[in-house]
């Protein structure tokens, strides 16, 4: 562990766009999970000398209860105890949640077919372990340098993801994790955001409008998709490492 790297400070937002009548996304930081359409906030100073999750759930477009699955799973995973274990306990909790999402629609007609998708890390000390299933993604920045950690899974050249947590239901036969690890440094900067934000944000935007103070830079990655058109949800994380 970097023993510099002591704290983070970290900004969160989510807006239903333009286009959509209710927003389907959802944040979870550490214990705190989102459950406002939408919203902004700012946490100062989060010491990571114990695991801390991070990420954001985009519930299935055109599918029922979007909002639904995202809440879910994001309640779920803030509800965590994270040990040194995080890893596997990482990867027992988003099985089970596939497994409870199913058993929901099953049970309930009305959430038949509800999903989500879901894109984070879990970073304790300057470790960061990263994880997602679906288009939602993950950005590590370093200076000029951008890095997307996540794996899209969907069709090239279209809005249509091939993988999600629930939505599939016996189609998906396995749940196929994307999972990594990095080491981050002092200055470093994490973006979680959904594809309402990365269809209209181009990856060499990132370094400039992430180069600003958390909260400033949260703001403007959801004011420019605003100015794009904003026609999905649009949800962001950004995290410095100090």
């Amino acid at each position: 562990m970097n023993s510099e790297l002591k704290l983070l400070n970290v900004a969160a937002s989510t807006d239903r766009g333009k286009r959509r009548s209710r927003n389907e996304d959802s944040i979870v930081v550490g214990q705190w999970h989102s459950s406002d359409s939408d919203f902004s906030f700012q946490v100062p100073a989060i010491p990571v000398n114990k695991p801390i999750i991070l990420a954001v759930a985009d519930g299935i477009g055109g599918h029922k209860a979007g909002d639904i699955a995202s809440q879910f799973v994001t309640q779920r995973l803030s509800r965590i105890k994270w040990t040194a274990s995080y890893r596997q306990e990482l990867e027992d909790a988003l099985g089970a949640l596939e497994q409870q999402l199913q058993q929901l629609g099953n049970d309930r007609p009305a959430l038949k077919g509800m999903g989500t998708t879901i894109a984070g890390c879990i970073v304790y000390g300057s470790g960061l372990y990263y994880f997602n299933v679906g288009d939602s993604r993950v950005y590590l920045i370093s200076g000029r340098e951008v890095t997307q950690l996540s794996t899209d899974d969907g069709l090239p050249d279209s809005h249509i993801i091939t993988q999600a947590l629930g939505g599939f239901g016996a189609k998906q036969k396995s749940l196929d994790l994307h999972e990594g690890e990095v080491q981050c440094g002092w200055g470093d900067t994490l973006l979680i955001c959904s594809d309402g934000l990365s269809n209209l944000v181009g990856d060499d935007e990132l370094a400039d409008l992430c180069s600003k103070s958390v909260g400033e830079a949260s703001s403007a990655l959801i004011s420019l998709a605003l100015e794009r058109g904003g026609n999905d949800n649009i949800s962001v994380v950004v995290v410095r490492f100090g």
